[in-house]
């Protein structure tokens, strides 16, 4: 028999924080083909699709304002201000719209536009020196047409993580040498997500606990699919975030064995060792809620259950 304190929802905890760490203003790329002495933001001319472009306009580069995470402050108009502040720090005192992406479901929540940073003489005539720095008309054209910019950072479209460490029990058991809490043990964990461009996937999980109360063994079993998210945003460092719902399993010092549904959540951070393998420390916690017993009385505040913390090391596959 167990009868647990009703822990708060840690994996709820980790979605806000993963949303906290994410949530930050769109990111500004940029390829300039020359460099200009800066300009005033203000100075810059926006030209939509369809716009019609001064003959005498040069592109010098290319600006793309991307969402990297579940950022804010990204409506159509503060993304287009980023690019023309980017334009003016180039030099440039015109923008050409050449793709804009409207938020949608299942892709990201703001606004995202790409651009050619152009430059427009104010008498219709170019200098000598513009003229050998920058490429004419014909090469113009093509820098106008410009395909989309990439990002920065590639973020891994499949991964493997491998991780082990320790974890506590978060709920109070009941043995027959009275309530046992906050109890130590070893946790494996490991994980597969396929991640879409956007960074968020789905997955599969396996977690498994054990400890010893008394010379007895105690241990759970989490297996289920995940919601992932990854994030790529230096060059060695990936954030990644994951929850999961499935089939958990717990064995008592009784060796009897109980099983109940599960919850998986997990927080952590890679270093990139290279493009195939990286080294992760990651935050997890499983819940294990199963049927109480008739006539096993709960308070208020308890679930029959079991909960656990843990910090985890191991290696990360990239593929």
């Amino acid at each position: 028999m167990r009868k647990n304190k009703k822990q708060l929802l840690v994996v709820s905890s980790l979605c806000v924080t993963a949303s906290i760490l994410t949530s930050c203003s769109p990111k500004v790329f940029s390829e300039a083909t020359m460099t200009l002495p800066a300009q005033s933001v203000e100075t810059v001319q926006l030209f939509e699709p369809g716009d019609s472009v001064p003959d005498e306009a040069i592109g010098i580069g290319t600006v793309a304002v991307r969402d990297m995470g579940f950022a804010t402050r990204c409506k159509y108009d503060n993304v287009v201000h980023m690019a023309k502040q980017r334009t003016a720090e180039t030099g440039g005192n015109g923008l050409l719209i050449t793709e804009h992406k409207t938020p949608n479901f299942w892709g990201s929540s703001c606004h995202q536009v790409t651009g050619t940073m152009l430059y427009i003489s104010e008498n219709g005539e170019i200098s000598d020196s513009l003229r050998r720095a920058a490429t004419m008309k014909a090469n113009n054209q093509r820098a106008l047409e410009k395909p989309l910019l990439e990002r920065k950072y590639t973020s891994p479209k499949n991964v493997i993580g491998v991780n082990a460490g320790v974890s506590f029990v978060s709920s109070r058991i009941e043995t027959p040498w009275g309530d046992v809490k906050n109890q130590a043990g070893f946790t494996f964990s490991a994980y597969y997500d396929h991640l879409w461009r956007n960074g968020l996937g789905i997955g599969a999980a396996v977690d498994y606990f054990t400890t010893s109360i008394e010379g007895f063994n105690l241990s759970t079993l989490f297996v289920g699919p995940e919601f992932a998210y990854g994030l790529r945003f230096a060059d060695h460092w990936r954030f990644d975030f994951a929850y999961g719902l499935g089939y958990g399993y717990y064995n008592d010092a009784d060796k009897v064995g109980h099983s109940g549904f599960g919850m998986l959540g997990r927080i952590g951070i890679d270093y990139m060792f290279s493009e195939k393998l990286g080294l992760g420390l990651l935050l997890n916690s499983k819940r294990i809620t199963m049927k109480k017993p008739e006539g096993f009385e709960l308070q208020d505040d308890e679930y029959y259950g079991f909960g656990s913390i843990g910090i985890l090391l191991g290696l990360q596959f990239y593929l």
